[in-house]
């Protein structure tokens, strides 16, 4: 079940610092098959809040605050993906991550204030499987794939992700506050 303790934290805050972090695509054939998770740095907040799809349950939305050694530059993130997926990088299996900081189709999100954060489920039975975090002129869905987790912005990633899961039923988005009272 989702910890919605531990994203109500970030209600209120101003995203600082914008992270895609993404588990390398080796031989993926498409972008809806990559693993990619955000992390954001909020206000002066040291850490980054790391946002994805709990790997044990392949469900459930979860964040934890963590920290990254290396964070390559946005520039490099296309031909990086590009190359995992056609087996091309022979480097280690691990998360790499990109600034998109000072990207502008992020630039709806960066600076700018968490309103609120909704919670996705089935109307049948309230257990989270996505997050849409709320921005006054964009948003950031986090969904499960097979692989892990996507995400989607009004400009990046545009991949239909919550498509597979309205075949499963009626899909709800709550407010995080309104969730809270499901539980």
């Amino acid at each position: 079940m989702i910890a919605i303790h531990n994203f109500k934290k970030l209600i209120g805050k101003k995203v600082s610092r914008f992270l895609i972090v993404v588990w390398p695509p080796f031989g993926e054939a498409k972008m809806l098959d990559v693993d990619i998770s955000i992390g954001l740095i909020v206000d002066e907040h040291e850490g980054v809040f790391h946002i994805q799809i709990d790997k044990d349950d392949c469900w459930t939305p979860i964040v934890s605050e963590t920290c990254f050694d290396e964070i390559f530059e946005w520039c490099k993130f296309q031909q990086r993906i590009d190359d995992w997926m056609k087996c091309q990088i022979d480097g280690p299996l691990q998360n790499e991550v990109f600034d998109a900081t000072h990207e502008s189709i992020f630039g709806n999100i960066v600076s700018e204030e968490i309103l609120d954060i909704e919670c996705i489920t089935l109307k049948s039975k309230f257990n989270p499987f996505a997050i849409k975090i709320c921005f006054r002129d964009d948003s950031i869905l986090v969904s499960p794939i097979s692989d892990g987790t996507t995400i989607e912005t009004s400009l990046f990633n545009k991949t239909n992700s919550l498509g597979v899961f309205r075949s499963l039923g009626d899909i709800e988005f709550i407010p995080l506050k309104d969730a809270e009272k499901r539980i």
